[in-house]
């Protein structure tokens, strides 16, 4: 873990509400994953960025977060092993994760939103808005502003 120190919120400082809203974003492309932590915290979520998905294993049992959005095509693991190990800890079999990806195209989301289970769910690349918190609010049972 010393390789992967615990981070401070990637665009907000944690009140006790932010505890619970706590979101960890696994994302490599810089933009990318400063326009999610941007729609994130401007959403009252408290974002954590890890660009690698080492570093998101290493955090998953210190961020504890409620949601993960992760990239599938990452530098080190891929977004599907990490999702893997994910559903492999007691801890975090249950969080909702959200794949973003730029490998797969309107339809192929479609019917990959439409398999049931593992409370997950597809989004491809390029996203707007209303779309990633359409998903959020899909995965957590809540409508998100």
């Amino acid at each position: 873990m010393a390789d992967h120190p615990f981070p401070a919120p990637a665009g907000a400082t944690e009140s006790p509400d932010a505890l619970a809203k706590r979101v960890l974003v696994v994302e490599d492309t810089p933009a990318v994953g400063q326009l999610l932590v941007k729609h994130l915290t401007r959403s009252g979520f408290t974002p954590y960025l890890a660009t690698d998905g080492k570093t998101a294993i290493a955090w998953l049992a210190s961020v504890k977060p409620i949601l993960i959005l992760l990239d599938i095509t990452l530098p080190d693991i891929d977004g599907s092993e990490v999702f893997t190990r994910i559903r492999a800890t007691a801890e975090t079999a249950h969080v909702p994760v959200i794949f973003i990806t730029g490998l797969v195209g309107p339809d192929e989301e479609a019917e990959l939103n439409r398999s049931p289970g593992e409370n997950k769910c597809y989004m491809g690349k390029p996203f707007t808005r209303d779309k990633l918190f359409s998903c959020i609010s899909q995965m957590l049972g809540t409508e998100i502003a």
